[in-house]
């Protein structure tokens, strides 16, 4: 991918409005391009979110399999640990 050159006029006024928004001038710059382009109807790949979201399907998918073991003992799970009708054991 090429670099970008990008005229001095168009540096300062993206720098002006970074500072008013408290933004840095890179976000300033992607957002503008990510609503034009949205505008445009380009389609955007979706963010990946990572080891976290990784994690979280291995995790659904662990729990899915679970779900569908049969029930061995269908007592209540006070009557497993042979908890009294207070919650003290028995």
């Amino acid at each position: 991918m090429a670099a970008l050159t990008i005229d001095p006029e168009t540096t300062r006024l993206a720098q002006r409005i970074a500072d008013v928004m408290a933004k840095p001038v890179e976000v300033v710059v992607k957002e503008a391009i990510v609503a034009k382009a949205e505008a445009a109807g380009v389609t955007l790949a979706k963010p990946h979110h990572g080891a976290a979201a990784d994690m979280l399907a291995k995790m659904l998918s662990i729990t899915d399999i679970f779900a569908t073991l049969p029930v061995l003992d269908d007592r209540d799970a006070d009557a497993i640990l042979d908890y009294d009708q207070h919650g003290v054991p028995q």
